[in-house]
């Protein structure tokens, strides 16, 4: 039977949050994250709360939490990388204590201590704390309001259920409906197949229900004012269900399997032992033998299917289930896989491909993709891999769950502290805005030429206005000194025009979202890279 002390539960979270703090310092992410860092900024120096901005301009596409809470943090701690990050941070660790609880309800404490330790260590929630994005206060929100709406039906207090409505309402403010969606799903599918009827006509719904209309009404207010009733209708509607009924005008045909594999490298370390419980649960489910508890079961394979009927799909989408996940993977490690030889011996093998991925992933970053110099940093993460798979041998905790943990750990390391950083040198808007900084240019100085950059923007701390042909020419007329900077062929349209600008950089660019083989391959690199211009004219 699995067992882990206090001591080394505290130790393995301590060495996992230093990925996580690392990674806070580390410069955001075109394109999605640097945009809503860039509004974050633009809501905090205007002061407009109630009215998402883009550039000064209406904009619908996403809830205002992410806007709210960043720019609250920009407030308090001034405008930075980990200040745009931190609120998403502390909604993760809010995640793994609502997990923790749920998962000790539902099963017991170890149960719950390592479902948190399962989610920690994920490869979703390290990308979800970088690249950050609207999803990570979402997942926190619906694991959150399932706990304690579970904690409501366990324990019958009023401030459970209360505590529920506030974070379903948050939950519906980062990202729409799907908040509410889920706790329905999960929960409604449990009460029904366990036959607890009168559960759905307890009287505290309404009053629930009544807190989450009241704590909506800012941001509808702010949406009708802005958007009028197509506001109202988009956020309950167009924005979430529209993208299954087609309504939604984005679409990327991704195909119906898209998030299948999607999940297989998100949920490492933990992806092949969480398709087994899964897969365990089901055949039980529809060999109609009476399971535990259908919350995990049904709140993530329901909401997985939908999500995969949607026209439009990006991988983050289904990491909100991941917590339920989590849950359900520990679940099946206590109980089954620790407990039974030939499972255990089975899982032990898949882990140890984990560890060895591991190192063929740390060692690729580290000698061929951006080599490293520093030897000791090198043979820190080496001799993490070491010992992980030293544990493997010993089989501590049956060479399943601190080998795993440790792996992760390493991996993750390798890429907070030395892969991103490296990569995201190659976002030339960054590198561009920090020169003005140097420079001490004034903003009021700064235009840009046909194509703009969110991280240029939010690194100027400003949105520098556009600049046309003619105006450059007659900027010039009058005297004025003045700096351009561009993504499109600026050289080209200058020479057009015929303006030689006093000083010339460039800046070598990439699209970091979107990695190839020809850009991790040093050799090819330069084929894929664009450039990206700043002049003084």
């Amino acid at each position: 039977m699995l067992f882990i002390s206090h001591r080394l539960y505290g130790l393995l979270f301590g060495i996992i949050t230093i990925v996580y703090l690392a990674g806070l310092t580390v410069d955001v992410m075109n394109v999605d994250a640097a945009q809503y860092a860039a509004m974050s900024r633009e809501m905090y120096e205007s002061g407009s709360y109630f009215q998402v901005q883009l550039h000064g301009e209406k904009y619908l596409d996403k809830p205002p939490l992410l806007f709210w809470l960043s720019a609250l943090s920009f407030k308090i701690f001034g405008v930075s990388d980990w200040s745009y990050k931190l609120p998403s941070f502390l909604f993760t660790l809010l995640s793994l204590l609502a997990v923790y609880r749920l998962g000790s309800l539902l099963y017991d404490k170890r149960v719950g201590a390592l479902a948190a330790l399962i989610l920690y260590t994920c490869q979703a929630y390290f990308l979800f704390n970088h690249d950050v994005r609207t999803d990570t206060l979402l997942a926190a929100c619906v694991i959150t309001s399932i706990w304690l709406i579970y904690e409501f039906y366990k324990k019958g207090k009023w401030y459970y259920c209360t505590g529920a409505a506030v974070f379903i309402a948050l939950g519906m403010m980062a990202k729409g409906p799907i908040a509410l969606m889920i706790p329905i799903l999960a929960l409604g599918s449990h009460f029904a197949l366990k036959r607890k009827w009168m559960f759905f006509l307890r009287k505290e719904w309404l009053y629930g229900l009544g807190i989450v209309f009241i704590l909506l009404l800012p941001m509808c207010w702010g949406l009708y004012a802005q958007h009028g009733w197509e506001g109202i209708k988009f956020f309950f509607w167009t924005q979430s269900f529209g993208r299954i009924t087609g309504e939604n005008v984005w679409r990327n045909d991704t195909g119906p399997f898209y998030f299948t594999h999607t999940f297989v490298w998100a949920f490492m370390p933990w992806t092949f032992i969480a398709l087994y419980a899964l897969s365990d649960y089901f055949i039980t489910f529809v060999r109609r033998k009476t399971l535990p508890e259908y919350i995990t079961l049904a709140g993530f394979l329901l909401p997985f299917v939908a999500l995969s009927l949607s026209k439009y799909k990006l991988p983050h989408y289904i990491f909100v289930l991941f917590p339920l996940l989590a849950i359900l993977t520990a679940e099946v490690i206590i109980s089954q896989i620790t407990s039974q030889r030939k499972i255990s011996r089975f899982f032990r093998y898949l882990q140890l491909l984990f560890i060895g991925v591991a190192f063929l992933i740390s060692g690729l970053l580290f000698f061929i993709v951006f080599p490293y110099q520093n030897i000791w940093f090198v043979n820190t993460v080496i001799a993490v891999l070491l010992l992980s798979a030293y544990f493997y041998y010993l089989r501590i905790i049956d060479g399943i769950v601190i080998p795993s943990v440790l792996a992760a750990f390493a991996l993750n390391f390798t890429l907070n502290i030395h892969f991103y950083p490296q990569l995201l040198k190659y976002q030339g808007g960054k590198q561009a805005a920090v020169l003005l900084k140097e420079e001490n240019v004034n903003n009021d100085k700064v235009y840009f030429f046909e194509r703009n950059s969110y991280a240029f923007e939010f690194y100027l701390q400003d949105c520098p206005k556009p600049v046309y042909r003619e105006n450059i020419l007659k900027k010039m007329k009058d005297g004025e000194n003045f700096w351009v900077y561009s993504e499109a062929d600026l050289p080209s349209a200058l020479n057009e025009i015929g303006v030689k600008p006093e000083k010339f950089y460039s800046f070598e660019n990439y699209k970091v979202q979107f990695l190839k083989i020809e850009f991790l391959n040093p050799k090819t690199r330069d084929e894929v890279l664009s450039k990206v211009y700043l002049v003084k004219i």
